[in-house]
């Protein structure tokens, strides 16, 4: 199956996941497989080293710079004129809009130090 041009998400994992998760759930259903099954602790059983094995990792904490980084103009290409301004007002800035489709350019540059003016100019192109 080929999942080409989606006319809704414009990326791929959006629109592709429903459909994957939807077949995997039927092949599931079709070999009445519970993944959940952990028998590798069960001695001699015959299909122990064959099944999944849960494994998990201990969290990650973020790192303390976060305020550091509250005053960075975020990168905002790829965005949907939508995206761009819900994530912008998170940030307090003031966004100049040029053009329509998805954000393609940006002043100042993402990483940059927010200007004393908040103001960011972001340019859409639709990529006709």
């Amino acid at each position: 199956m080929i999942l080409d041009e989606p006319l809704r998400d414009k990326w791929g994992g959006v629109a592709a996941a429903p459909v994957f998760r939807k077949i995997g759930e039927q092949l599931l259903t079709c070999y009445k497989t519970n993944i959940r099954e952990n028998p590798a602790g069960e001695e001699g059983h015959p299909d122990a080293d064959m099944r999944v094995k849960l494994a998990s990792a201990p969290a990650i904490e973020a790192p303390s710079t976060a305020e550091a980084e509250d005053d960075r103009i975020p990168d905002f290409r790829g965005m949907s004129i939508r995206e761009v301004l819900k994530r912008s007002q998170e940030k307090g800035l003031d966004i100049q809009i040029i053009g329509s489709g998805w954000a393609t350019m940006q002043r100042p540059a993402a990483g940059r130090p927010a200007p004393e003016s908040r103001l960011c100019t972001v340019t859409f192109s639709t990529g006709s």
